[in-house]
């Protein structure tokens, strides 16, 4: 999206030239330099997690972007970058999101995040830009409280945990699962989940507790690629884990890509035939 963001920065700039534009999240924080050294529209970028920093901005716009943690900004046409902002430690800290301001009449599903970072560090991600390797945890109590005034104040039946390393803890997402079911909230889950990560123990205390869908990044149908993008488990062991899967979930997606700059026709061809092979007898969503 961040070239039609940038676009969109011009024009607001167009129409209101005295208002700083700032950009924050895994996009711009991956490339703040580049974007302000491009772009004469956009005066800062917040870089990594913006709870603490947008705060900070907001009360110093009019002064300076001087020694705001965690910001990029650019300053008769240079550009800084100040010292990093370390991660949020205690994310049990973060007021929950202001649901409040949204019409859930727009929405089937609700985004709940239950920890930020992923160890995994994937080439072709750009999650490390914002959350860091290192994965911080919500405690469960603290989710519940989410999901209760979820259910009980705007009515939701059905959540995504959005999370990018959900079951990366065997024990923790075991845990959340059983408290789920003592909770007893009568709603039901989606998870992105690594096809490395899950057996069948867990599938059961996930199915169990209201899980009906799993989002796989299974990426390409060749083991070449997948050694190429640093993936730990091949085409083989992956479809095993996808097997078991459908006796347990409603819904298996799996997400595959292609256009690597390795990449060849034959790796192509096999990511073509793994799709029709999910779909048309495994029956997943791909």
């Amino acid at each position: 999206h961040l070239p039609f963001v940038a676009m969109a920065c011009k024009e607001v700039k167009k129409r209101l030239p005295d208002k700083k534009i700032i950009l924050g999240g895994i996009g711009p924080s991956a490339v703040a330099k580049e974007l302000l050294g491009m772009f004469d529209f956009i005066n800062a970028v917040v870089v990594g997690e913006g709870e603490d920093t947008i705060i900070e901005v907001v009360k110093k716009a009019k002064e300076s972007f001087k020694g705001i943690k965690g910001l990029v900004y650019k300053d008769k046409d240079k550009v800084y970058v100040n010292e990093p902002r370390p991660p949020i430690e205690d994310l049990d800290r973060i007021p929950l999101p202001a649901y409040g301001g949204l019409d859930f009449n727009q929405y089937q599903i609700i985004d709940v995040i239950t920890s930020r970072g992923c160890p995994y560090g994937c080439p072709f991600c750009g999650l490390d830009a914002i959350w860091g390797r290192r994965v911080r945890y919500r405690s469960i109590d603290n989710i519940i409280n989410e999901l209760r005034l979820l259910v009980a104040t705007y009515g939701a039946r059905y959540i995504l945990f959005g999370d990018a390393s959900f079951i990366v803890s065997k024990k923790r997402t075991i845990d959340l699962c059983k408290r789920l079911k003592e909770e007893n909230l009568e709603i039901n889950w989606d998870c992105l989940i690594r096809l490395d990560c899950v057996d069948e123990e867990l599938m059961r205390q996930m199915q169990e507790s209201g899980c009906k869908a799993v989002f796989y990044g299974l990426e390409s149908g060749s083991d070449n690629v997948l050694k190429k993008i640093k993936q730990t488990i091949t085409i083989g062991k992956s479809l095993e884990v996808l097997h078991k899967s459908i006796k347990y979930f409603k819904t298996v997606n799996v997400g595959l890509m292609w256009g690597f700059p390795f990449e060849g026709l034959d790796d192509f061809k096999a990511t073509l035939r793994i799709r029709d092979y999910l779909e048309r007898d495994l029956g997943c969503e791909v």
